[in-house]
């Protein structure tokens, strides 16, 4: 018997813990980005250093946490129910950043470069191939997911899921040969790779984590962290860290269930405030800077800023992105129920395997802690 998956309702595709990780991962990087700006004293030596870690550690986590939700979701979901989420959950939100920038730029003279060379550029997200400069540097990250997806869903569509490390040695012998001709990996690459300790995380949560899974698990994070030592030049000894320790965590995670109300919130707005924390960060302290003038002022400059992009980021969420998937997800249901065949069939809901799978994952976690705590309770009246 086959589970049918409800486009509307996948209450049992989330996973609490993981919003608490996106919410750590927000923060990491908004940290890294503002404490170094707002008190240039702390940006060199360890603290420096560890700081610039730390927002890499957080795109880290990002990474993990997108392998782990898109390795699932192109299982759920035929590839053109995939592409289309994907599109609403991304572009409408990042349209909106690129407009509000280039309001901010023409009403305050920013220095932003708004032609329309480079406004088409970001709106199609093809920078790297006209040659122009990103409007919000955040977007780097966004171009690096994107070709993930395509990749991701060409490659389960042709050969599955089960030969998913295939793509992920290809990755890496592609990276290793690259190396002797650039004298570096390929960035993209290099961070592609990164993805794959959440697809890990994945087959783990579904298989109910037996010991085959942990394995599993520890040998693509270790994979990973060898990949950022060798590939990513200056800071590769601490994304190597941060690759190793994001592994542990999401594997506690998963296994505890763990959730916190706050960092669930971060994790909720996480996309809309990678997007403004830059796009309305950035300008914010540059204005106000000039006011703080001692160690209290700076602080409550920091305060200010980081509220200021917490508050727009949460409206971008429930004015801007939450109303572009109900959209997404009532086109697709159009699109269904199309007497077009071609569009009915490529839309169409579909019968998956991985429901029931991420079931009967938490079934035998939960059976595990039964039988832990009756085995403890056993011997204590012993």
């Amino acid at each position: 018997m086959t589970l049918e998956l409800n486009t509307h309702s996948v209450a049992w595709l989330r996973i609490a813990g993981l919003d608490s990780l996106r919410g750590l991962a927000i923060l990491m990087v908004i940290l890294s980005h503002f404490v170094p700006e707002i008190f240039p004293g702390l940006s060199n030596g360890f603290i420096g250093g560890l700081l610039g870690a730390m927002g890499g550690g957080g795109v880290l986590l990002f990474f993990y946490l997108s392998g782990f939700l898109i390795y699932r979701n192109v299982q759920a979901q035929t590839p053109a129910v995939f592409l289309l989420r994907r599109f609403f959950k991304l572009f409408p939100a990042y349209w909106i950043n690129i407009a509000v920038i280039c309001l901010i730029a023409l009403l305050f003279k920013t220095g932003v470069a708004i032609d329309p060379k480079t406004i088409l550029s970001n709106l199609l997200m093809v920078q790297e191939f006209t040659h122009s400069s990103l409007l919000n540097a955040a977007f780097w990250t966004l171009q690096i997911e994107v070709k993930f997806y395509l990749i991701i869903v060409a490659f389960h569509y042709f050969c599955g899921a089960k030969r998913v490390y295939w793509l992920m040695a290809a990755l890496l012998l592609i990276n290793i040969a690259l190396f002797p001709v650039l004298h570096r990996g390929s960035t993209l690459i290099t961070y592609l790779i990164i993805f794959f300790p959440g697809i890990a995380a994945a087959r783990g949560y579904a298989a109910g984590w037996n010991p085959t899974a942990y394995r599993e698990m520890a040998a693509v994070t270790a994979i990973a962290s060898l990949n950022a030592l060798a590939f990513l030049n200056e800071i590769h000894v601490h994304m190597a860290i941060y690759a190793l320790v994001h592994g542990a965590a999401i594997t506690l995670i998963l296994n505890k269930e763990f959730r916190s109300q706050i960092m669930s919130f971060f994790g909720k707005v996480s996309y809309s405030h990678y997007l403004y924390h830059a796009a309305i960060g950035f300008p914010l302290i540059l204005w106000l800077k000039a006011y703080a003038t001692g160690p209290v002022q700076l602080l409550v400059l920091f305060v200010l800023v980081f509220s200021v992009t917490t508050a727009i980021a949460t409206l971008s969420f429930y004015a801007v992105e939450r109303p572009s998937i109900v959209f997404g997800h009532a086109l697709e249901a159009r699109l269904a129920r199309s007497r077009n065949n071609l569009l009915g069939r490529l839309f169409q809901k579909q019968s998956v395997r991985i429901q029931r799978d991420f079931i009967t994952g938490r079934k035998l976690r939960a059976e595990a802690g039964h039988r832990f705590d009756e085995g403890r309770e056993t011997g204590h009246h012993r």
